[in-house]
């Protein structure tokens, strides 16, 4: 299946199943802009990696808030 996410395009995820085996392979399709395949990498790859890991929260921290500070000089 495909990820609609711009910028980014394309990027792609699939399971892969062996028929002889029960074990499965991710599969990771990252864009060809440097850019957005590191940011690709860390929205999707990491905390898929963490999660097999075993991580409790695999996910990044993210800030819901976020405060505009002016300074004037």
């Amino acid at each position: 299946s495909e990820v609609c996410i711009t910028p980014g395009k394309p990027f792609t995820f699939a399971e892969i199943d062996f028929q002889s085996t029960e074990s499965k392979i991710l599969a990771f399709g990252l864009p060809g802009n440097p850019v957005s395949s590191l940011v690709c990498f860390h929205l999707f790859v990491v905390p898929a990696i963490r999660y097999l890991a075993g991580w409790t929260n695999p996910h990044h921290f993210r800030f819901v808030n976020f405060q505009r500070i002016i300074i004037l000089i």
